[in-house]
């Protein structure tokens, strides 16, 4: 299992999803979204037809 002691700043978020060309991303998939740090600013960049799809094993984080 991977895990962090902090969530990602703002700063790390934005620098990881710079490279995604979002107007033709229509599915995009986080394998380990643990508290959802990177789920509301990919929700905020994919196009309304999009697709986000999150996988998690933890049960914790599950509900």
């Amino acid at each position: 299992m991977v895990g962090s002691i902090i969530p990602s700043s703002r700063f790390t978020v934005r620098r990881m999803l710079e490279p995604v060309d979002w107007r033709q991303c229509r599915l995009f998939v986080e394998y380990g979204p643990g508290i959802g740090t990177f789920c509301r600013p990919v929700l905020e960049r994919l196009s309304g037809d999009a697709t986000l799809i999150v996988i998690d094993t933890n049960p914790l984080y599950i509900d």
